[in-house]
């Protein structure tokens, strides 16, 4: 195994380990028992918000952000890897041509998962404001 790679290998595995223990979401508090107990429910009621409990639907939507922040830290990863096999090409026009390709391709990826979030967002608004 070559420096660069090894390298690589502890860089990618400090990354992800950064991620996972310092990510919001993997948070698993329980907050329905306060909010039962705490009385904010009825203080929302009484001024004029409805009941805040959680449909099928905001947990569709919980889900599908969940998704589209890990495609984003994904897209990240690529290109902080591609930055770095460009960085280190030493010259190399091929290994610059990989990491450009890389690149270009990661840009590609997020352009469509954007799209395809954007009509998501768009049909369900249509059919939310049809129900």
């Amino acid at each position: 195994m070559t420096y660069k790679r090894a390298f690589l290998y502890i860089y990618i595995k400090i990354l992800v380990l950064l991620v996972v223990f310092f990510h919001g979401s993997f948070v698993s508090a329980d907050y329905s028992k306060f909010e039962i107990n705490s009385g904010l429910l009825g203080t929302g009621s009484n001024i004029g918000y409805a009941d805040l409990t959680r449909t099928p639907v905001d947990f569709y939507g919980i889900l599908i952000k969940a998704f589209l922040g890990f495609l984003g830290v994904i897209f990240l990863l690529l290109m902080i890897y591609a930055g770095y096999l460009w960085m280190m090409a030493r010259g190399n026009q091929a290994e610059v041509d990989k990491a450009k390709k890389l690149i270009e391709s990661a840009v590609i990826g997020l352009v469509v998962v954007l799209g395809a979030y954007a009509i998501t967002l768009f049909v369900g608004s249509v059919f939310a404001e049809k129900v």
